[in-house]
């Protein structure tokens, strides 16, 4: 990985995260243990924990200008959109417009 931006976050559901960044997303896995693995973000490291309890969903804090919230990620390429289409049209994802 060549970038240096990494974020980790927990799962209960750690074989959906796996098959969601790995297969879906098509990112590459890197190294992995039974409580936690990394994947190739696009050039930086996710690493997902594995946690007993299913995850409670964190207060979303927005901007007053916005209705995005301030606690989110994404890659904004259109490129991979229309290649997750390619490989799995039930999901829809769009190409963004620029």
């Amino acid at each position: 990985m060549k970038g240096i931006f990494h974020i980790a976050f927990a799962t209960a559901d750690m074989d959906r995260a796996k098959e969601f960044y790995g297969d879906i997303l098509g990112c590459e896995k890197g190294r992995e243990s039974n409580a936690w693995v990394d994947f190739d973000f696009f050039g930086h490291q996710i690493s997902i924990h594995h946690v007993g309890q299913k995850v409670k969903k964190p207060r979303n804090y927005y901007n007053p200008n916005s209705h995005i919230p301030a606690n989110h990620f994404g890659v904004g390429v259109n490129a991979f959109a229309l290649s997750i289409n390619n490989r799995h049209p039930a999901l829809h994802f769009r190409a963004l417009a620029r």
